[in-house]
């Protein structure tokens, strides 16, 4: 067995290997785990330190049968090659909750990374994951920068599903879908038939990508990538590309555009703003990225959106609303996500942007609970359930965050939480956030920025603290001159400077 131990971001997937250490972060080779600094974060998603994992071969088990023989948990029978259905009970009763399992929706990030959390603390409760993939597990943050690298599905994805089940002891059915939640049975509907009793219901059912609606014959080749099949059906068209059309210039977009020019494609970036990023950063901030992409090769067309994409040749024209032309391989729309809150509307579980939820998770119905870029958490601390908080207070209802690091600290929370709930009879614990940098991976500029949960239109104010041709350092100061929040770009963003940020932001 070597000495040196590998340990994995359960973010993003980048591994730190203690024989080779991370020279460029500061940490020779043969620094050990523990010797690094606590307030270290991940190089590639700013996630710090505690978020990590030893990554270790995962223990064979006969999941397959573990719990099978309980009544509520019955076995499944195989309709087709990919999919599979829970056998159908007999009507809809009341279930018993001490035999029912915790069931999770959606194999994504949140899903995920509950069952991992839950497992520190719990290995044996049953667990059931019902996703409508093949429950492959990868990182979604690493598909906006894979492109450039030549990395394929197989070399994104972590694990397979039978080896996440086996590992993780859960039992995983994949390509099923979720009909409908019946929260007095406390049971979920299967489409084509049959359910699932819970005794804890996690909708961990993510967010999709926007599709706006676009005229022109070949509108229906933009192509979207909010997930590994869509990533996979990206670079298949994209192989051969030499000119990409990228609608929006937020995260994702300035992110992709990024990658798209390291890999050597000419990339358009069409928004109707003035700048990148114009709705998160700073003015000077803003426009520094847009400078130091357009210096990589980015064309950009702001102040207009895209109006139809009509077939030409093997590639396509894009037609903008001011009337330019763009002669394209491919069109990429990259103009944000939107929760998936469908299933939770059909069973009348209170929904505003997302999925509302108290600050223990939970939902307007007992024991269903959201994690996750679905759900719309409050952070009062508030024995309310969600939807006493959205109709008699509306000053608690919370907010869609869809980054990694809300993600996970709320995932951590409500394991930790049914857990004790479950073992030791403990009271839940509130989500409280920690400072959550949110890290822009373009490398021609990357950005390191902290942002308020709350922002307070016309009150707070960004404070330049240096600039020049090559980035910006800015701070985010409240009505009071509080410092809340930071941005750092450019030759600005260093590990330092961003602590030293952090430490003037108040807990």
């Amino acid at each position: 067995m070597s000495q040196y131990r590998i340990w994995e971001c359960q973010a993003c997937g980048w591994l730190y290997d203690e024989e080779q250490g991370c020279p460029e972060e500061g940490l020779l080779p043969g620094t050990k785990w523990e010797d690094i600094p606590d307030d270290w974060c991940c190089p590639d998603c700013g996630i710090s330190k505690r978020d990590f994992q030893m990554k270790q071969v995962a223990e064979v088990s006969d999941v397959e049968h573990i719990n099978t023989q309980k009544a509520s948990l019955q076995p499944f029978h195989r309709e087709g090659p990919a999919s599979t259905k829970p056998l159908a009970s007999q009507g809809t009763q009341h279930n018993d909750a001490s035999d029912a399992p915790i069931v999770v929706v959606g194999s994504g990030m949140a899903g995920v990374n509950f069952v991992k959390s839950y497992r520190q603390h719990d290995k044996h409760t049953p667990i059931i994951v019902i996703c409508a993939d093949d429950g492959a597990v990868y990182s979604k943050p690493q598909l906006s920068n894979a492109y450039a690298q030549r990395k394929s599905v197989a070399t994104l994805t972590q694990s397979s599903a039978s080896d996440f089940s086996r590992q993780y002891r859960v039992r995983l059915f994949t390509h099923t879908l979720v009909e409908h939640i019946d929260t007095h049975a406390k049971c979920v509907l299967l489409q084509g038939g049959g359910e699932q009793p819970y005794d804890k219901l996690v909708l961990a059912t993510g967010s999709s990508a926007l599709t706006p609606a676009i005229e022109g014959n070949a509108s229906h080749k933009i192509r979207v990538v909010n997930n590994l099949t869509d990533y996979g059906q990206f670079i298949t068209d994209a192989a051969h590309a030499r000119h990409i059309t990228i609608m929006g210039a937020g995260l994702i977009g300035c992110e992709f555009a990024d990658n798209l020019l390291r890999a050597g494609v000419h990339v358009s970036i069409v928004d109707p703003q003035p700048s990148a990023l114009n709705a998160l950063l700073p003015k000077e901030a803003s426009t520094s990225l847009t400078h130091a992409l357009a210096e990589a090769g980015a064309a950009f067309h702001f102040g207009t959106t895209v109006s139809r994409v009509e077939n030409d040749g093997q590639g396509v024209e894009v037609l903008l609303a001011n009337g330019k032309r763009l002669k394209s391989d491919l069109v990429l729309s990259a103009i944000g996500v939107k929760p998936n809150i469908e299933l939770a509307l059909r069973a009348d579980i209170s929904c505003q942007r997302g999925i509302l939820t108290n600050s223990n998770l939970e939902t307007s119905a007992p024991d269903v609970f959201a994690v996750g870029d679905c759900a719309q958490v409050s952070t009062q601390h508030d024995d309310a359930g969600a939807h006493i908080i959205a109709e008699v207070k509306p000053e608690r209802v919370g907010v869609v965050l869809p980054y990694v690091a809300p993600l996970l600290n709320q995932v951590k929370l409500l394991a930790s939480n049914l857990a004790n709930e479950k073992m030791n009879g403990k009271q839940p614990e509130y989500l409280s956030y920690p400072i959550m940098p949110i890290v822009v991976k373009t490398s021609c500029h990357p950005i390191n920025m902290v942002l308020p949960i709350h922002t307070s239109s016309g009150r707070n104010r960004w404070i330049i603290e240096e600039q020049s041709n090559k980035g910006v350092s800015a701070r985010l100061l409240d009505n009071k001159f509080n410092t809340i929040g930071y941005v750092l770009t450019g030759c600005f963003n260093s590990p330092s400077s961003a602590k030293a940020f952090a430490r003037l932001i108040p807990d």
